[in-house]
């Protein structure tokens, strides 16, 4: 690979990764997609070297996330538990099912979410078993952001749970669901869902790290340059948009979410 498509490769990481972080999502979503249908990479490097690109941006954003305490570290845990067994549990169903209803049914959870997320200060969407279960012992409560907020430990469970499933039987990263649900589901004021998704995506990539490079998928000049251009896009995000505006920030996160639903679809 010459020089030239080393460094357009370089400035695609430093803008997939500004944005990821900005809206919690890490990047991986989009990379993977570009990595493979515009610069030619095989599909298993492509995937290990994403994972692997992720570790150094989500653990930039997470110092600085805690050092300004915006990460809640109790939810994430809460969260990122149950959606590790459930993405075993959808990569074992993976082989028994067809996936093609699977990413139409997805797909169209995450436009609802990612319309949800424009209209969010607009319309106010209360369902009563959803409120009810949420309000199951025990119950984390939470003021970061300025708002007081509260989390289920019995829906975070499920809605984990679900999210992990759904990971692995597609075959992504379950990171990009985790923002939104906090902010619609839980009333996490959204650079709080931010911070802790990031938070928890440092874990998941560092485990997957670990493992597709034990399976041979992380190698080559790429597995230094794109895991570079990330750490690069995550200090542009630090510097240049941590101040946004949360209505804002929602809407960047919706706008995230549609692209991620496309991407479902075509892959």
């Amino acid at each position: 690979m010459d020089v030239y498509h080393l460094f357009s490769i370089f400035l695609v990481g430093v803008g997939i990764s500004a944005f990821g972080n900005m809206i919690g999502f890490g990047g991986g979503v989009f990379l993977v997609p570009v990595l493979v249908a515009v610069f030619g990479i095989p599909i298993h490097q492509a995937v290990g070297i994403s994972i692997l690109s992720i570790l150094p941006a989500a653990l930039i954003a997470t110092v600085e996330n805690l050092r300004k305490k915006r990460i809640d570290v109790m939810v994430g845990i809460i969260l990122e538990v149950p959606t590790a067994v459930g993405t075993v549990l959808g990569s074992i169903l993976c082989s028994h099912m067809s996936s093609w209803w699977l990413k139409v049914v997805f797909a169209s959870i995450v436009f609802l979410m990612a319309v949800g997320m424009f209209l969010r200060e607009r319309v106010t969407l209360k369902v009563d078993l959803l409120a009810s279960i949420n309000h199951l012992p025990p119950v984390v409560r939470g003021t970061k952001g300025g708002s007081e907020y509260a989390v289920g430990v019995p829906l975070a469970a499920l809605v984990g749970v679900g999210i992990g499933v759904m990971a692995g039987l597609l075959g992504i990263g379950g990171g990009f669901l985790k923002t939104p649900v906090m902010v619609m589901l839980f009333g996490i004021p959204a650079e709080v869902a931010v911070a802790t998704s990031l938070f928890m995506i440092t874990f998941t990539s560092g485990i997957g790290s670990i493992s597709h490079a034990y399976l041979g998928n992380i190698y080559g000049v790429l597995a230094v340059v794109i895991p570079i251009s990330f750490a690069f896009g995550s200090v542009i995000n630090i510097k240049c948009f941590r101040g946004i505006k949360r209505k804002k920030l929602n809407s960047l996160i919706g706008i995230g979410l549609l692209i991620s639903g496309v991407i479902v679809l075509l892959r």
